[in-house]
């Protein structure tokens, strides 16, 4: 918890809401800033987890899976010993459970909690917002006692759980595959809420990452990790900066009163982060963005501002105000906070279709910049890049939607849309349906 990472921004999302209507939140995570009680063994990083993930679902396991199963029911044991003194301390009216029983990556902490809840009856919200068979390089085990674990409790069957997805797609694949029905809770944004603005604390952050507020600014802000697409912009920014491209800018004034100089240019802004797994990635495109201007951010963001170690630190939040070009080139997304975000932060939008989009979201009727929804992947380095005619539109589409003063008129109307389907009362709504009073 406490990352910029979608779950992260959900569940304090939730937790404002719980708390506006005079609720006492208290917080468990393995791993996370603002924590109310840490435990380490439910981090998914130790190397016993990870260990125990890559023989369950990526490794085809050649050894004795009684050997693997005791190794499950072993680490669950050390995690229910002190998740019980927990709960017994704090005996909580509800739970709220985020990813523990879907993706797989901690078996041990999903049977932990299973047998708990087996045992004690609370009313509990498990929030899935993604499931291990949505994992490109995960599949189920052989068969025998630990494909048995996993198909009970990934997720499970208990009469006090209730179950929430994030879009539709994964609702009618948990129908079909069960006989659980959930409650699709989409990603929402308090739209109310003051505007992300410049100001004397983010002033400092164009010399401290190596842009200037002339230039184009165009922001990515999802983590970078391989099914964010990154890559699908690097022929797009090569072309928006060529000189063709720049003199037709020149001279001019965008869309939201910037103006264009001899020395701008279409600067690319990284502000997500890369986790461990999605080092290689991270480095990939380092490379491949030499040529064109950008700044990496993920050393200078934390969960909100602070100063450490007299270093200054940014929100993410804090990268919005200097863009004027929102990139989200995501080839899957369990639904899409960076979406909401860059419509609150009234930025036009660069869209790759990815398919929760095309399923939930395109209905809704947005206005973006389509980069389509076919992409080819190249089987030797795993990246992705889309047709040449895609790109070539894409880029006239840019210059095009940067210029007319009408832009401003559409990304206003995008707000009014998202508040409408996907503001704060949306998300306490949803709530109350969960846990009928």
């Amino acid at each position: 918890m406490g990352g910029t990472d979608g779950v992260s921004l959900e569940i304090e999302k939730r937790m404002k809401i719980l708390q506006d209507e005079g609720g006492e939140v208290l917080t468990l995570a393995g791993e996370g800033q603002g924590v109310h009680r840490l435990l380490p063994l439910l981090h998914f990083d130790r190397p016993a987890i990870r260990q125990i993930t890559y023989d369950v679902f990526e490794s085809r396991y050649s050894g004795h899976q009684e050997e693997l199963f005791h190794r499950i029911q072993e680490e669950a044991a050390n995690i229910m010993a002190p998740l019980e003194v927990i709960l017994a301390q704090l005996r909580p009216d509800y739970l709220f459970l985020h990813n523990i029983f879907s993706h797989g990556r901690h078996l041990p902490a999903a049977l932990a909690f299973y047998q708990i809840l087996k045992e004690r009856p609370i009313p509990t919200l498990a929030t899935h917002h993604d499931f291990y068979w949505e994992r490109e390089h995960f599949h189920l085990p052989p068969p025998g006692k630990v494909r048995e674990l996993v198909e009970q409790i990934l997720p499970p069957v208990l009469p006090q759980l209730h179950h929430g997805v994030i879009n539709s797609m994964a609702q009618k694949e948990l129908l079909k595959r069960g006989t659980i029905k959930a409650q699709v809770f989409p990603d929402t944004l308090d739209f109310h809420a003051s505007p992300w603005q410049k100001d004397s604390w983010n002033s400092h952050l164009p010399a401290e990452a190596g842009f200037h507020e002339k230039d184009i600014i165009i922001l990515q802000s999802t983590r970078i990790v391989p099914r964010k697409g990154i890559e699908m912009m690097i022929p797009i920014l090569e072309a928006l900066n060529q000189e063709p491209i720049l003199s037709r800018l020149r001279g001019r004034t965008l869309y939201n009163g910037k103006k264009i100089t001899s020395e701008s240019r279409f600067h690319f802004l990284l502000a997500g982060y890369a986790e461990k797994e999605s080092q290689t990635y991270k480095q990939t495109l380092q490379k491949r963005l030499t040529p064109i201007p950008h700044s990496f951010l993920d050393s200078m963001i934390e969960r909100e501002r602070r100063v450490k170690g007299g270093k200054r630190f940014y929100s993410l939040f804090d990268a919005y105000p200097f863009a004027d070009l929102f990139s989200y080139p995501s080839l899957h997304e369990g639904w899409g906070n960076q979406f909401l975000e860059a419509i609150f932060a009234r930025l036009p939008i660069l869209l790759f279709e990815y398919p929760v989009y095309k399923a939930d979201i395109k209905e809704e009727g947005y206005e973006v910049l389509s980069l389509g929804d076919q992409a080819q992947k190249d089987d030797l380095t795993g990246l992705y890049s889309l047709p040449d005619s895609v790109v070539n539109t894409c880029v006239e589409e840019v210059v095009r939607v940067l210029l007319q003063s009408e832009t401003a008129q559409r990304i206003e109307r995008n707000a009014q849309r998202a508040s409408t389907h996907h503001g704060k009362d949306t998300l306490q709504r949803l709530l109350h349906e969960a846990f009928p009073a």
